[in-house]
């Protein structure tokens, strides 16, 4: 294997996507927010060669997805920052911070994009979020008002998950203060459903 590029801050990686192209995507940040810039990274294991490395703001990406044109999206701690890298432009850009928090916010349990072309994700710990990004003209929204927020613990499965099923359908889940709700996600909105739907992620 070919020694890993070092990233300007130093840091960690925290998340990893295998995209459909065969293709890896990471993206390493330093551990303070705003020292130096993260790397983006794309690896071609054919090639066993870094194809494209790109700088972010911003610390470590905690989750990715890779949407239906092959477009990667990921999420970064710790003020809910979004970036999305197209590998047939090699463009990469920053879509800014989707949400503000008086604490750190972890995207660690997902993050999908629907028919309709909004992404969303799901955010803890402190107080679970999910939200939505539409990039065709930068509308964020936050989709579960206050009254439905509980604080999670920290650990993956406490916070949620955001997910795209195999019906092509985004569905999410998050904790309140009532107990575990289920959601259908599209159009930038959140519709509850009466329990766990019946769809495995893609």
């Amino acid at each position: 294997l070919p020694d890993f590029p070092s990233p300007e801050g130093g840091g960690g990686s925290f998340g990893l996507l295998h995209s459909r192209k065969n293709r890896f995507y990471t993206q390493i940040g330093p551990w303070t927010a705003g020292l130096k810039p993260g790397t983006f990274y794309e690896f071609d294991p054919a090639k066993m060669e870094f194809t494209f490395r790109g700088p972010t703001s911003n610390t470590f990406a905690m989750s990715f997805h890779e949407d239906k044109d092959g477009v990667i999206w990921a999420a970064l701690y710790p003020n809910a920052q979004l970036i999305s890298f197209d590998p047939a432009t090699g463009k990469l850009t920053d879509h800014g911070e989707l949400n503000q928090e008086s604490w750190n916010q972890y995207p660690r349990s997902g993050i999908a994009r629907d028919k309709e072309g909004w992404v969303y994700v799901i955010i803890g710990y402190t107080k679970s979020q999910i939200l939505a990004y539409n990039p065709a003209d930068g509308s964020k929204r936050a989709l579960l008002p206050e009254s439905e927020r509980a604080t999670s613990k920290d650990d993956n499965d406490s916070v949620g998950k955001v997910f795209l099923g195999k019906d092509g359908e985004v569905y999410g889940k998050t904790i309140t203060p009532s107990g575990w709700k289920h959601y259908r996600l599209a159009g930038g909105k959140a519709t509850e459903l009466s329990g766990p739907p019946a769809v495995e992620p893609a």
